[in-house]
């Protein structure tokens, strides 16, 4: 009997452009690769990935990044595609995986900063996590989220 796996790939982070500002930042955003799957998992697998953000303003300026919905349309049930077929997965803002990572603009709440030091690199962690007990195919799946930084 051969086992069949599913690769999820999930949360290509995109940069959302921002206007031109002499105090400006510069983000970049990885992927949060979950890796494989078994088709029939019952519990949650979780995931890591990293939003490096570096901001040209004063020191103390605050800084608020926002995670678009993605595929799904609703931060609060994201969902990766491959084809028709869909695994539902979220972004949180902390490791307990309790605050959906948003834009405040739906369900989800947006990660407000304040800079310590201008230029310096942050690197932000983003907690990835699918939810189990779903009926998955497998395929490679994956969701494309927009990253919005404000200053």
């Amino acid at each position: 009997m051969r086992a069949q796996v599913i690769r999820a790939i999930a949360a290509c982070l995109l940069l959302a452009p921002a206007a031109a500002n002499a105090d400006g930042c510069a983000i970049e955003g990885g992927q949060i690769a979950f890796g494989r799957l078994e088709p029939m998992a019952q519990g949650e697998h979780q995931a890591i990935g990293m939003i490096t953000l570096r901001c040209d303003g004063a020191e103390g300026s605050v800084v608020r990044i926002g995670l678009g919905a993605g595929n799904s349309m609703r931060p609060e049930q994201r969902e990766m595609r491959d084809g028709e077929h869909r695994i539902r997965y979220n972004l949180y803002l902390d490791p307990a995986r309790e605050r959906v990572f948003g834009d405040d603009t739906h369900a989800g709440s947006a990660l407000t900063l304040v800079l310590s030091r201008a230029g310096a690199p942050l690197d932000i962690p983003v907690y990835g996590a699918i939810a189990g007990g779903q009926r998955l195919r497998p395929g490679t799946y994956s969701d494309q989220i927009t990253i919005t930084v404000d200053f």
